[in-house]
């Protein structure tokens, strides 16, 4: 914490001086999310929402997106939340990466699994568990693939900024394309887990206050010293 405290100018300082420890608002403290914001090209903080770590925005953002007649595709292999809840609401398919392709996404197989009531692709990169890094260019295809379509590009990333060689970074899928979601958090690339801050971002603000609303009956607010 000290080490932590000693990054904050005098406004920071101040907000953590002067803190009281009531309810904070639900969207997320309004500096926090001008902060996160610009780790973003085309974001703004009225296009981002905290959470209570990454699963909460996880799980608002599937409920929020998918319903029982919807068809979801997720890549595999990934973390287990990733897979089962969208199982645990409509039809999935896995999109596999394969070794023997150096784990990259093949958009052939995924236009291949694409059916009439798909709603949402699930993505993961750098990836969990592999690391592998999808080339940029197919990851742009890929957001452009789904806007097309109507289809819901969600791109957990996390693990962006663990990358060995920074050129391999790819851009936030919400900087890429409208209805795309950015899921992402303080503790992978930032490494302060206990903090339990997490944020989605897109532009779709329509999408964003249906999340707000979930939250109510979940964390309905973060920690105000995490904040």
């Amino acid at each position: 914490m000290a080490e932590l405290l000693a990054l904050a100018g005098e406004s920071e300082r101040a907000l953590w001086n002067a803190l009281t420890l009531g309810y904070t608002e639900t969207w997320g403290l309004p500096a926090l999310r001008r902060a996160i914001a610009r780790t973003y090209e085309s974001i703004g903080p009225e296009d981002v929402l905290c959470f209570a770590g990454a699963e909460e925005g996880l799980y608002c953002a599937m409920l929020a997106l998918l319903g029982p007649d919807d068809h979801a595709i997720v890549t595999v292999p990934n973390y287990q939340s990733m897979e089962t809840l969208p199982t645990s609401i409509c039809a999935v398919s896995g999109w596999r990466l394969r070794a023997e392709n150096g784990w990259q996404p093949d958009l052939d197989e995924l236009r291949a699994l694409l059916l009439p009531n798909t709603k949402l692709v699930a993505v993961n990169f750098p990836n969990n568990p592999t690391g592998a890094i999808a080339d940029v260019a197919t990851f742009r295809a890929l957001a452009q693939l789904c806007e097309e379509r109507g289809i819901r590009l969600f791109s957990d990333e996390v693990y962006r900024g663990l990358e060995r060689d920074p050129a391999h970074r790819l851009p936030q899928a919400a900087d890429l394309v409208d209805g795309a979601v950015s899921l992402n958090v303080m503790s992978k690339a930032y490494g302060l887990p206990g903090l339990r801050i997490g944020w989605i971002a897109t532009r779709d603000r329509a999408l964003l206050a249906r999340m707000e609303r979930m939250k109510h009956y979940l964390s309905i607010s973060n920690s105000g010293p995490s904040e």
